[in-house]
């Protein structure tokens, strides 16, 4: 067996009231909420850290997280399950700099909308009064955006008239970097939800790297959290506690939440696999920062090469690199792998992004994620069902919207769920 915990029934063991399989911020957050309703919670995580897709490896000193990643450290649910201020927030600037061959315009909100855009000769004046007219329910309440007609994000482009340029170099780019959004497949209202909390949020990294955020939620757990656990399978017990076979045994509690990615928990309870946009992400030491600025650098639509925007991700919280070196994380196109992106393509695209010579730096991870964003399509929806009956609940931003935000929301909603059962 796998821990002195349990109180072996058989050739079962029990684990207490709560079983969490799966120790990404979903399952965390379900934990600790768990734990303050008095339950006495176990956490089985596969892999040997916790966060899932939130943090990553540390390579020879540099934070390489799974992605170009953010919090908004002004959220109010990211700040009921953790200690925000302990994070110490390093602040992204909001803005994005598009790297033209030969030019570079930085665009910030809110001109990014309205002023800077026709000041640099991206769109005129007329193409610019659609674009009011497209974004103006992200100036609008959340009530607002939810009531209104829902469409595919491609689509309220073309409503709207929106194209060329301003489409394809500023648009395009912005649903990438804040929705994950790689072909505008997502929902309109989706977009102006997200967009509307980037602009009103303060877009941060912690100080000692992302994968501070998933560890001082787990540090904050009664129980430790059990790792080198992965579940095969659950059984659904009729008017009984759910059994649980992993690679250490079975198991068995009053509820089982399953908080893994989609594709497992599916596998594990059959709760469907949503769409979802795969990601890779190159990281690469230099000796120096090819630039001051803590904001992407946008690859405009019509150049050719596997990176869709960049950013120095040490200029943001310098404990990304060791001293006196930097960090650069460069993301990928819709569908481009690390493997299918030479090493010549990556650093002639960086050195033109950058305007500077890549010779002396160092690739040192390629981080490719199948499951990076699940893809909120058209019609909108916010929540799906926790309670999958039989004492097995799910958990995951599969079930909310996608991000750190509805990963924990979607653990608060489990636990709560749980608590009417059992409590």
């Amino acid at each position: 067996m796998l821990s002195g915990r349990g109180v072996i029934l058989g050739q079962v063991e029990d684990s207490g009231d709560v079983i969490v399989i799966g120790a990404g911020l979903a399952g965390l957050a379900c934990a600790r909420a768990l734990d303050e309703y008095g339950f006495d919670v176990t956490v089985f995580e596969s892999s040997d850290r916790v966060g899932g897709r939130a943090g990553g490896p540390v390579v020879d000193g540099f934070k390489c997280d799974w992605g170009l990643q953010w919090f908004d450290a002004q959220s109010m649910v990211i700040r009921a399950a953790v200690d925000v201020a302990a994070l110490r927030p390093q602040a992204w600037d909001q803005a994005m700099v598009l790297a033209d061959p030969g030019a570079f315009w930085l665009l910030r909100p809110p001109q990014l909308a309205f002023l800077s855009v026709v000041r640099n000769g991206i769109a005129s004046q007329a193409e610019v009064a659609k674009l009011i007219r497209w974004s103006d329910p992200m100036r609008q309440r959340d009530e607002h955006i939810l009531a209104m007609e829902d469409m595919s994000l491609a689509d309220s482009f073309q409503v709207h008239g929106l194209e060329g340029r301003l489409l394809e170099d500023v648009l395009m780019p912005a649903a990438r970097i804040v929705l994950g959004d790689q072909e505008g497949l997502g929902s309109y209202q989706y977009a102006m939800l997200m967009w509307r909390r980037f602009l009103l949020g303060s877009p941060s990294l912690p100080a000692l790297g992302m994968q501070a955020l998933p560890d001082l939620m787990a540090r904050n757990l009664n129980n430790a959290v059990l790792h080198g656990v992965s579940a095969d399978s659950i059984t659904r017990v009729a008017n009984g506690q759910p059994v649980i076979a992993t690679n250490g045994g079975e198991f068995t509690a009053k509820a089982v939440v399953v908080a893994t990615d989609p594709r497992s928990a599916s596998a594990l309870v059959g709760t469907g696999i949503r769409k979802m946009q795969a990601q890779t992400t190159w990281w690469y030491a230099a000796p120096e920062a090819p630039t001051t600025q803590k904001c992407v650098f946008v690859v405009p639509q019509l150049v050719e090469g596997p990176i869709a925007h960049a950013a120095v991700v040490s200029n943001i919280a310098s404990r990304y690199a060791p001293g006196g070196s930097a960090l650069i994380g460069a993301a990928s196109r819709p569908g481009v792998t690390g493997a299918s992106a030479t090493d010549s393509m990556l650093r002639g695209q960086l050195s033109s992004l950058f305007q500077t010579s890549t010779r002396q730096w160092e690739l040192l991870r390629v981080s490719s994620v199948e499951d990076a964003h699940p893809v909120v399509s058209s019609p909108m929806v916010m929540k799906r069902d926790v309670d999958l009956g039989d004492g097995i609940f799910v958990a995951g931003d599969h079930r909310d919207l996608p991000g750190f935000e509805g990963a924990i929301r979607s653990g608060h909603r489990a636990a709560d769920a749980v608590f009417r059962l059992i409590g």
